[in-house]
């Protein structure tokens, strides 16, 4: 097994939110009628992301009951689901992870969006100028949660520790911010946003939630997080983006479960 350290390091992501929220707060000259940042919507959606649950039904509150077991029976086992990570990993694992690790990191995805954007503005796409707005909206709701958890728990990561049950619980220092990923939250904060958005085109979700999950995998590859983290940090990215998604419709995203228990769906 591959056991090799990460550095611990203490998120870049305040700086981040701060530009991204300056750049919200601005609306660019040449907007007109193209869809324009803002903050107060920023701030909207923020609010009714964190306070999602309080509006859950009983069926809500099933389906996150289930998703909860699942993450427990992931967290029980990520020992053996690391030791199986490495054990498979390989020059072609790493070129890949390496390929598709920058779909959740904030360097790449921030200016990605903007160019998008700008591009939009360029070429009169008012839809997909909107798709990038929501999406760096999700992007930073996502983000916020997901570091507020990571600086509560502490968990170690498994280059530093041979146990995923070492947690030191809140604290302010950067050492030990395993649990959620990141990554994985950033990337489907994103790609849940562009799946929602283009539902309706053929591969567009399908390419989304592939890259999204490689991303997730990726970290688990490089040993930087145990299976339950990616896991936590999918679920954080993929419910603010239906939060986000949904709000633009004025309506709320949840998580239900189809009829027959063969299928999820999402109920606007």
């Amino acid at each position: 097994m591959k056991n090799e350290k990460i550095p611990n390091r203490k998120p870049k992501f305040t700086k981040r939110f701060l530009l991204l929220a300056a750049l919200l707060a601005a609306r660019p000259g040449f907007c007109g009628d193209f869809p324009a940042p803002s903050l107060p919507e920023l701030w909207r959606n923020t609010v009714k992301t964190v306070s999602a649950p309080a509006r859950f039904t009983a069926r809500d509150w099933l389906f996150a009951s289930v998703f909860a077991g699942g993450l427990a029976a992931v967290y029980l086992n990520d020992a053996a689901l690391r030791d199986a990570a490495q054990h498979a990993r390989t020059g072609g694992t790493n070129s890949l992870a390496s390929a598709v690790k920058p779909l959740g990191d904030g360097k790449y995805i921030l200016p990605a969006l903007g160019a998008v954007y700008f591009f939009a503005a360029a070429a009169k796409n008012n839809e997909l100028g909107r798709t990038m707005l929501l999406s760096a909206e999700s992007f930073l709701i996502a983000g916020a949660i997901a570091n507020a958890v990571k600086f509560g728990a502490h968990r170690a990561r498994p280059g530093d520790s041979s146990t995923p049950y070492e947690w030191r619980g809140p604290a302010l220092d950067g050492d030990g911010l395993s649990f959620p990923s990141g990554h994985s939250a950033a990337a489907f904060s994103v790609a849940g946003v562009i799946a929602r958005r283009y539902k309706n085109h053929a591969f567009a979700p399908a390419i989304a939630y592939t890259a999204a999950g490689l991303c997730a995998w990726s970290r688990v590859n490089d040993n930087a997080h145990w299976a339950s983290d990616a896991a936590a940090g999918s679920a954080i990215g993929l419910f603010t983006a239906w939060q986000v998604a949904g709000a633009e419709e004025g309506k709320t995203a949840f998580i239900t479960a189809s009829a027959s228990g063969a299928a999820l769906a999402v109920r606007f």
